[in-house]
């Protein structure tokens, strides 16, 4: 199934934001990438979703091919206003939100604040508190990869290193979705530098628990197995304190699960959007 390509100008700015679409209708399914990645990482799940859902893959502000901010504003508040804009222009009346690490963050945040049109979420690899020597590696990892590279292929060689879990082919294809061409020759990451040393507000795992204990809708949580980022008992807890939550860990998988085990990660994913569906066609 092919997808189509929208952009959406956010009201009232110059920033834009661009979302790979496959199907129609207008429950939806919306697909939230982590920090310093695009919606290329969900191109292998997106149309098994489809079947399901209308599905939107979207690039966060900054990211992808949507804008980067004039004021180099990339707080976690600010992605949740774009994605609301995003709904309202797409006219979704009910939606699925799956977001990976920061999407994680963005999606608990909309499920909170919109229950009436959020029917269900999967948070992967992401919680109110996390290991802050994992987390800091992953914008370690981001600086170091602002650079020219010569070829797709030496980005990923230093790809490779760094997620060794990741097969050889798939990190071909996220090496062709992460970097474009530069002006000056080589190629560079699509995602704005300032992302990396952009100041955001310290988070607050008090409001981040109390919104996840709101979620009254189907909430299923993936750990990887060997997440430096997503201790195993937050996410334990997690499970507890959401009032329909279900945790499922992902073997073979840190925190890039959908990367490091695709196979594994749908065959969670898949059953419990199915679920969905059927759910809310009853």
């Amino acid at each position: 199934m092919q997808y189509q390509s929208l952009i959406v100008t956010l009201a009232g700015s110059t920033v834009s934001v661009h979302i790979n679409q496959w199907g129609a209708g207008n429950e939806a399914c919306i697909l939230l990438h982590g920090f310093g990645e695009g919606a290329y990482i969900w191109n292998n799940f997106a149309p098994g979703i489809a079947k399901l859902f209308r599905t939107l893959a979207v690039d966060l502000r900054g990211h992808g091919d949507s804008s980067w901010h004039p004021k180099e504003e990339y707080d976690v508040e600010g992605h949740v206003a774009d994605l609301v804009e995003v709904i309202k222009a797409l006219r979704v009346e009910r939606v699925v939100l799956v977001g990976h690490s920061l999407g994680g963050e963005i999606a608990i945040r909309i499920a909170a604040a919109r229950p009436e049109s959020v029917i269900g979420l999967v948070i992967v690899d992401f919680g109110p508190e996390l290991n802050l020597e994992g987390a800091g590696r992953v914008l370690t990892d981001f600086n170091d990869s602002i650079r020219t590279w010569d070829s797709l292929s030496e980005y990923g060689v230093w790809l490779q290193k760094r997620r060794p879990l990741v097969s050889p082919a798939i990190i071909s294809d996220l090496s062709a979705g992460a970097l474009r061409v530069h002006s000056d020759g080589g190629y560079r990451l699509k995602c704005d530098p300032a992302l990396g040393t952009a100041k955001t507000r310290e988070k607050n795992a008090a409001t981040l628990w109390k919104m996840i204990a709101s979620i009254s809708s189907p909430v299923l949580v993936l750990r990887g197995i060997g997440s430096a980022v997503l201790p195993c008992d937050v996410a334990e807890r997690m499970e507890k304190v959401l009032p329909n939550g279900r945790l499922q860990t992902i073997t073979g998988a840190g925190h890039g699960v959908m990367a490091d085990n695709p196979g594994g990660f749908a065959d969670a994913l898949y059953p419990f959007l199915s679920q969905l569906r059927v759910r809310i066609t009853e």
